[in-house]
């Protein structure tokens, strides 16, 4: 009979078994993971207990990023196993990836036998010493009575403020050892209040201030300040910016204080805080950037006030930290200036700025503009079809692909309410990010690490985390195939996601950056994905995933609405031509 605590603590076959004993008494009722012969102990295990729920990543990339869009939903840590110093070593992009978007994971990899370690036996290496750069914790456990207390703590670690992935590495032979004593978890407390004194002193920044600005960040979403945060921005009459590539919404894009996304150059965030004497940072490291700018992200005039237990960079103005989590700093400033705690649920879903009609309109007036065909009466056409985008969808251009945004904007025309978008579509981000901001979405995730491949697997943890709500991912062609392999498990799992690529059969990203460094005319080696071209249909049914391809935004906006409830796969050729990325 398998164990299974209680208020007492029972006895374990083997370490395996321990570990799943642990992960139950914390909730934990899925484990992801690509398994190999050091972790043979915990599958059977597995296989014994029946629970918990096992997902096979194909690859060890696709089952981190899988976990990772399941923790992003769930909002506590996901268990997902990795296959010594090779599963390892596979996994490193991905596990990049959820540690700069603060995903709390726990990642448990079998090490190879204790007992011939220092006679480097295959399979073998320094797992602690590969995983630390990108965990919060890294340890590996030395007997099988460890396991219990090393995986509780390395649990409430990646839970902890701040959140993110913490590493386990367990050998195989302490994996199969027995028997193994499991005691009741500990009650574990993650808020870090700050003291009065200093929510007393924010406060008097604030009320001197002119014109503040609140800038939060993923540990903010991640800790549910959505709605307190819409509160605080009310209170103070101040308007609320993202972090520079933040991976998750922070505030309903149709909120009236949300002002968008900061750019991730200094000088874009200059720019765009300028005008803001006090700038208030919730959740986030000031400020994430990308390619190397001399210029400061505030000037000496201006006063920064981060809520954030990480050290940053320091900058040349008035700088205040503040050590505590989201949640616990919002509440005491609202507290504090005597606003009612904020208990409803935030939908993500608001009124929109735009009348469907008008960005119908708006829209076809563009696509004509760069396509030379004859403007319709844009607006008639959407009043009548009760669609934002219907106008734009009845313009094509035969034997022209589309544009990226002229595409976007057929593709979200069928864009279920209570949809989750998984956003990896890169060069095309600004553009999903504008449609959805005038229309509102109940869900978006992007990707903070730049890890390519993240999209694919994120998006298929996110619907096993909401099986009963539709995700659309948006995806670049390049980003495809580094984790297509996370196809089968939507397919084994059938689950409710919709696959766009939008392919423009090269690495639009990189011609950017060419551009901006050598003009418009520069030449690039290596960038161009063509010559065959990679057939995607066939990828996708490859993995057992529905797919076709769309010529044209009129077949875009048909396959949009056929694909529900999916697993489909929608091939999207666009034009090549190389757009801004910010």
């Amino acid at each position: 009979m398998s164990a299974r605590i209680g208020s007492s603590s029972v006895s374990c076959a083997s370490a395996a078994e321990a570990l799943l004993v642990c992960m139950e008494a914390r909730g934990a009722d899925v484990i992801f993971g690509n398994p190999g012969s050091s972790e043979i102990a915990l599958i059977e295990a597995l296989a014994d207990r029946g629970s918990p729920e096992f997902i096979l990543g194909l690859t060890e990339p696709a089952a981190v990023g899988m976990a990772d869009g399941y923790a992003a939903v769930t909002r506590r840590p996901a268990v997902v196993t990795v296959h010594a110093g090779p599963g390892l070593s596979n996994a490193l992009c991905a596990l990049g990836n959820a540690q700069r978007g603060g995903t709390p994971l726990v990642v448990v990899a079998g090490q190879q036998d204790s007992r011939h370690l220092s006679q480097d036996p295959i399979l073998s290496a320094d797992l602690v010493a590969l995983a630390d750069q990108y965990c919060k914790s890294a340890v590996q456990v030395a007997r099988p009575e460890d396991v219990p207390a090393e995986f509780a703590r390395s649990w409430d670690l990646a839970r902890t403020f701040p959140t993110g992935p913490t590493f386990l590495a367990v050998p195989m032979d302490v994996f199969g050892a027995g028997p193994v004593t499991v005691t009741p978890p500990a009650e574990f407390v993650v808020d870090v209040p700050a003291q009065a004194a200093t929510i007393t002193l924010v406060l008097d920044l604030l009320r001197q201030a002119t014109a503040p600005a609140v800038v939060a960040g993923d540990q903010a979403g991640m800790d549910g300040a959505e709605d307190m945060l819409s509160a605080l921005c009310a209170a103070i009459d101040a308007p609320l910016y993202a972090e520079p590539a933040a991976a998750r919404m922070v505030l309903p894009f149709t909120d009236p204080a949300w002002r968008g996304y900061l750019p991730l150059s200094p000088s874009g965030v200059r720019a765009a805080l300028a005008d803001h004497d006090v700038v208030l940072v919730i959740g986030a490291r000031p400020f994430t950037r990308w390619l190397h700018e001399d210029v400061a992200a505030l000037s000496p005039e201006q006063t920064l006030v981060v809520a954030d237990t990480r050290s940053f960079h320091p900058f040349p103005c008035h700088t205040v930290q503040v050590p505590a989590s989201p949640a616990a700093f919002i509440r005491g400033l609202l507290d504090a200036l005597g606003v009612d705690q904020v208990t409803k649920e935030t939908s993500g879903l608001g009124t929109a700025a735009e009348t469907a009609a008008e960005i119908a309109a708006e829209i076809a007036a563009e696509i004509a503009a760069e396509s030379g065909a004859p403007l319709a009466d844009a607006a008639q056409t959407a009043a009548a079809a009760g669609s934002p985008w219907e106008a734009s969808v009845a313009i094509d251009v035969e034997g022209r692909r589309p544009t990226i945004p002229a595409a976007l904007a057929a593709l979200l025309a069928a864009l279920p309410s209570d949809a989750a978008v998984v956003d990896d579509s890169v060069t095309g981000e600004g553009y999903v990010r504008e449609i959805l901001e005038r229309t509102g979405v109940a869900e978006y995730y992007s990707c903070k690490g730049g890890g390519l491949g993240w999209g694919v697997a994120f998006a298929v943890g996110v619907a096993r985390a909401r099986p009963s709500r539709p995700v659309l991912a948006i995806l670049g062609d390049g980003t495809l195939q580094y984790a297509a392999p996370a196809l089968w498990t939507a397919a084994h799992l059938d689950l409710p996601v919709v696959f766009a690529v939008l392919r423009n059969d090269g690495y639009g990203i990189l011609k950017w950056v060419e551009r901006s460094r050598r003009g418009d005319d520069a030449a690039a080696v290596g960038l161009d994905i063509e010559d065959p071209e990679a057939d995607l249909v066939a990828l996708g049914q490859a993995y057992g995933v529905k797919a076709a391809r769309a010529d044209g935004v009129v077949q875009i906006a048909q396959l949009a609405r056929a694909a529900w409830p999916g697993p489909y796969l929608i091939d999207i050729p666009v034009d090549r031509a190389v757009l801004d990325y910010e």
